[in-house]
């Protein structure tokens, strides 16, 4: 059995000989692939570093092509994430590296054989960047959505309840956020539940023990029978009810199925069910938003 021919690589930018020496895409729009010295640094194609630059010289009159050292660009992704990068000019090679870089690798689990897009437009030190897997868009890891928020929303995001089968992508995660919290929405529990038909046209929904045994652990035990107020919106509510059913079971009545209309709730909706105790009362709030 012969061998499997050994591609050549330059010896500066570790890239294939056929990639390094590219010089067809348009100057405005870079493709790089990810090799594997992406971790920590990534070496840009030969056939690019001038187009790099000639762009730096463009913004930065007084860089002179061929003998620049360094430049710190941010890196801004489709989703608006910006990340602070450093672009070494070196004479064995030109290299992507900084902590900025590979927290960016990090959030998109970018790994050897994708294609980094850089596109140079704006004309300024911001450099819109695209990460794609076999043509597919990359998008950044679910719990990068969770930076920035304060530990106390960070914690109960993470200990999220999510029925079976249900997994949140970033963008989604987002949306779980943003419509968990408010200026009264203090949410100590919140489910993540695919609707039914059931659900939407029953006139009830039940809630699982598990959701049930978090809400008691956080806000104290349930009667057996309460009031609900279903939000709409900071002006808008419907009332309902809730009763514990034998198995341990919550089920949200009387008033959950007009809720569901309001809303337009329809079966197979992914959903972020947030529960709020209000404080000496044997009432529940709880926010419905659909996530997906």
């Amino acid at each position: 059995m012969e061998e499997d021919a050994q591609v050549e690589e330059c010896r500066y930018c570790k890239h294939e000989l056929s990639v390094c020496h590219e010089e067809e895409a348009p100057a405005c729009n870079l493709q790089i692939p990810i090799t594997n010295q992406y971790c920590f640094e990534m070496f840009i194609p030969c056939g690019l570093r001038d187009v790099i630059e000639e762009y730096v010289h463009r913004i930065e009159p007084d860089a002179i092509p061929g003998e620049m050292k360094m430049w710190t660009p941010y890196f801004v992704t489709r989703e608006g994430l910006q990340y602070e990068a450093i672009i070494e000019f070196g004479d064995a090679g030109s290299k992507i590296t900084g902590g900025g870089w590979k927290q960016l690798m990090n959030d998109y689990a970018v790994r050897p054989g994708h294609i980094m897009y850089m596109y140079l437009r704006n004309g300024g030190h911001r450099i819109s960047v695209d990460f794609k897997a076999d043509g597919v868009q990359l998008s950044p890891l679910f719990f990068v959505a969770m930076r920035g928020l304060s530990r106390t929303k960070a914690k109960l995001i993470d200990r999220c309840i999510y029925a079976r089968g249900i997994r949140l992508q970033y963008h989604k995660m987002k949306i779980l956020i943003e419509s968990s919290f408010g200026p009264t929405k203090y949410p100590c529990c919140v489910f993540v539940n695919r609707m039914s038909n059931r659900d939407v046209t029953g006139g009830y929904m039940r809630v699982p023990k598990r959701v049930i045994a978090r809400i008691e652990k956080k806000s104290g035990l349930l009667d057996r029978e309460g009031e609900v107020l279903l939000v709409i919106d900071a002006d808008t509510h419907v009332d309902a009810k809730y009763k514990k059913i034998p198995d341990e079971r919550l089920v949200l009545h009387a008033g959950f199925k007009t809720y569901a209309s309001l809303l337009g709730l329809k079966g197979d909706d992914v959903v972020a069910i947030c529960f709020q105790k209000l404080a000496d009362t044997n009432a529940m709030k709880v926010w419905i938003s659909v996530i997906a």
